[in-house]
């Protein structure tokens, strides 16, 4: 495939893209796939892979940092021996992370497996790649570390990746209770009406599906508070470092806290003699971690001082895309830098403490 964690683009030439479909060579570009395979095609043409490279948060973020490795994700295609920072020498970068990205090098479509020939003959040349089907397919993107204090922003130049994790998707999936199923099961639904629509953290369906929030009276009369991932196969937030979910708690119109799950990173001085070491560390994790072996729901908990009068919480919660500091900085509106999941009321439980008989 050509996949590098982002450290090299894959060159391409149109040549190399054209595919044979059936009886006739199409010249490469991704919207002639649809004619054969609409429900893919529209699915696609709606999901973050189809803007992974044209998206409002990702130009924010790479105008401040511009960084070829990034890129190398974002828009993988590029011409032959073009500069990696060059992004006019990109190809196809409009459709982002396309099904050419996924499925064509040099003119055969890769597959899975090679489909059952409906005429006679196979509508295009594969090449069969089982490994498309397993997670290790999705690691390449999903999962990379922080490059070392000397890399350059142009990847593959002088560059490498320090031992800090930056994201840890397929890590966090790989030793979760759903490491049996692979992240196609969950975000391609293959031979289905939404096969490639790839919903994750900007679906609001999918988050709002997958989170839930109690709140009951603990023994000392504080409150409780319980917020679960349902059916999620990793940690909660992934992917992106600077992904905060907060949820804010109310007592009537009284703001009392804001939980918020997420990492931190801090910057930190890296010695000359060990630049290969990242100029970040890790200084918090309070993600909501993936199930373990046999669990469906995931959890954390807090106990939080509580006004005694009050019987119910009134809660919004929001999923935020961007660090503190550069949503005050973006010229992007809050509803671009992240997403409003859900507000509602719940009711606190009384204490499941027991009583005097026991």
């Amino acid at each position: 495939f050509g996949f590098s964690i982002g450290q090299y683009p894959i060159e391409v030439t149109a040549q190399s893209l054209r595919v044979r479909a059936e009886n006739k060579w199409l010249s490469g570009k991704n919207a002639e796939c649809a004619p054969c395979h609409q429900t893919v095609y529209d699915n696609w043409r709606h999901s973050r892979h189809r803007v992974a490279f044209t998206n409002e948060l990702y130009h924010d973020s790479h105008a401040r940092e511009p960084s070829a490795w990034c890129v190398n994700c974002h828009a993988p295609f590029t011409e032959p021996r073009a500069n990696p920072l060059d992004l006019s020498k990109r190809v196809q970068s409009e459709d982002g992370v396309s099904c050419n990205v996924c499925h064509v090098r040099a003119g055969k479509v890769i597959a899975g497996k090679i489909p059952t020939a409906q005429k006679g003959m196979p509508a295009h040349d594969y090449v069969a790649e089982p490994q498309m089907a397993t997670a290790a397919f999705c690691e390449s993107c999903h999962e990379f570390n922080f490059p070392s204090a000397d890399s350059k922003p142009t990847a593959g130049r002088d560059f490498r990746y320090s031992e800090l994790p930056m994201q840890s998707t397929h890590s966090e999936w790989k030793t979760s209770g759903f490491s049996h199923s692979s992240c196609q099961n969950c975000h391609l639904f293959g031979n289905s009406p939404q096969s490639h629509r790839f919903p994750g953290g900007h679906d609001l369906t999918n988050l709002r599906q997958a989170l839930k929030l109690e709140c009951e009276r603990s023994e000392d009369g504080k409150l409780r508070v319980r917020l679960y991932t349902l059916g999620v196969g990793h940690a909660f937030p992934t992917g992106d470092l600077f992904r905060t979910l907060r949820v804010s708690l109310y007592s009537g119109k009284t703001l009392v806290t804001e939980i918020r799950l997420g990492k931190r990173f801090d910057n930190q001085t890296v010695p000359l003699n060990e630049m290969h070491r990242p100029n970040k560390t890790l200084a918090e994790d309070s993600t909501i971690p993936a199930p373990v072996q046999g669990e469906f729901v995931s959890l954390k908990d807090y106990l939080i001082e509580w006004p005694q009068a009050s019987r119910q919480v009134r809660y919004e919660m929001r999923l935020d895309y961007l660090h503190p500091h550069n949503a005050l900085v973006s010229h992007l509106k809050s509803s671009q830098t992240g997403i409003h999941i859900r507000s509602g009321e719940v009711v606190i439980r009384p204490s499941h403490a027991k009583n005097s008989k026991g």
